[in-house]
């Protein structure tokens, strides 16, 4: 049986309440076609009430969303959604604006959450979030717009493609293309158009450098797109096609590994390094929360790690890890939080080098306020200090003591980190 790609391609030039953009249904017109000229009679797009109008109102996604939902594909099939827009956070929640999208009633803005459900509601065995949003004034905070979607996409086992990282901002360019494109999918569909693989490990990297060279050439801001894989062996998966690609080529796995307490810029140093190094971003985290909703308790992650740490080795998460790692020969991993977890990942069959990324306490907290996170659970000071020690008991703080460990203290501005971590990061990876 022939393999269906399902797609629903948005764009929303025009708001009632939000800054008007140029071209975000241009946006998702490329997308739309050049996945036609690559797929052919396998791509099903669902059309949506009111495109290819720049208009879309909340209630016209919805309707896309619970269609996509009931679709009944199969674990060959593929489904994606690509939006261009405006994206933000509001208590830990990330949300995509449509045209009639009302600063005081989030409940006309679409959470990503909605996206990933109906993604995995469809039945379609490879779910593809693609999202071109974050623009400039989009009148809320979204200096950590995608966070929260990448976190939600890696437990429920979706694969999203950011236009950029939090903190940036997706731009468009007026001389990109015909009439003007977003930077992000015309780099995009350049690369789809190109004919070569399609894993996300290799749309990363290829998009990545065609977006930097772009926004250098056009003197635009810094835009460094990412991707979140889940489950991780996908990382190797060509979405047009469905097949595997091996990208071992004998020189031997090699990874970075980077430890430390919460909000000391883990996950943002992991994404940037593994877009920078062609590796694969891997989150321990992930790994302990599929164990954790596995067991269906209703205690808190952090008693539930405890409780199977007194019944299990204190290597477990680690070794979950390693069970999982696809066909590649590059990781980043993040997150260990037991000297138990280091050494078996030490011990594994490649030179495993490891940074330890710590700020102070006062600092780490103030992060934590600004992120998606204080939304959910809103620990105070004290809460926060109480799950940090926490934490530093399970062997966070004895990693940290550790002389073979490189220290790198991420007090500043995120460049500043990323320079320090690079010599370690080239001679892991090279």
């Amino acid at each position: 049986m022939t393999r269906q790609f399902t797609l629903i391609s948005i764009g929303i030039n025009e708001y009632d309440e939000f800054t008007t953009l140029g071209y975000a249904n241009n946006d998702s017109a490329l997308v739309a076609s050049t996945l036609s000229e690559r797929l052919g009679n396998s791509l099903k797009r669902l059309e949506i009430p009111g495109t290819p109008t720049t208009r879309l109102e909340h209630q016209s996604v919805r309707a896309a969303l619970t269609t996509l939902g009931k679709c009944h594909l199969k674990p060959d099939d593929a489904a994606m959604l690509f939006f261009a827009g405006h994206g933000y956070t509001f208590e830990g929640r990330d949300y995509l604006v449509c045209s009639d999208t009302r600063r005081a009633d989030h409940h006309t803005a679409i959470p990503t959450d909605e996206i990933i459900a109906a993604l995995n509601s469809s039945g379609a065995g490879t779910s593809v979030l693609v999202v071109d949003a974050c623009r400039r004034n989009a009148g809320r905070t979204s200096d950590v717009f995608g966070s929260q979607t990448a976190e939600l996409a890696r437990r429920q086992g979706v694969i999203v493609l950011f236009g950029c990282s939090p903190g940036e901002i997706c731009q468009e360019l007026p001389g990109l293309g015909a009439t003007g494109q977003g930077v992000f999918t015309y780099a995009l569909a350049e690369v789809l158009r190109a004919g070569g693989p399609t894993t996300p490990l290799s749309l990363d990297s290829a998009v990545s450098r065609r977006v930097a060279e772009i926004c250098l050439t056009n003197k635009l801001d810094r835009q460094q797109p990412y991707t979140a894989v889940a489950p991780i062996q996908k990382a190797a998966l060509d979405l047009m096609s469905g097949r595997f690609v091996s990208f071992l080529t004998g020189r031997g796995r090699r990874c970075l590994v980077i430890a430390g307490p919460s909000n000391a810029g883990k996950t943002v140093l992991g994404q940037h390094l593994a877009t920078r190094h062609e590796a694969i971003h891997m989150e321990m985290s992930m790994f302990a929360w599929k164990r954790f909703q596995a067991n269906k308790t209703n205690t808190s992650l952090q008693d539930f790690m405890e409780h199977l740490w007194s019944q299990q080795p204190r290597d477990v998460i680690a070794k979950d890890l390693m069970a999982d790692l696809p066909n590649v020969e590059k990781f980043v991993i993040c997150g260990p939080r037991t000297p138990e977890e280091l050494r078996a990942l030490r011990a594994y069959d490649w030179g495993c080098s490891v940074v330890y990324v710590y700020a102070g306490t006062n600092t780490r907290y103030e992060r934590y306020v600004k992120s998606q996170e204080s939304g959910r659970f809103r620990l105070d000071y004290g809460e926060f200090v109480q799950k940090d020690l926490r934490e530093m008991a399970w062997g966070l703080a004895a990693m940290g003591c550790d002389r073979s460990i490189n220290l790198v203290i991420n007090e500043g501005v995120l460049e500043e980190l990323f320079n320090a971590v690079t010599p370690y990061a080239q001679a892991a990876l090279r």
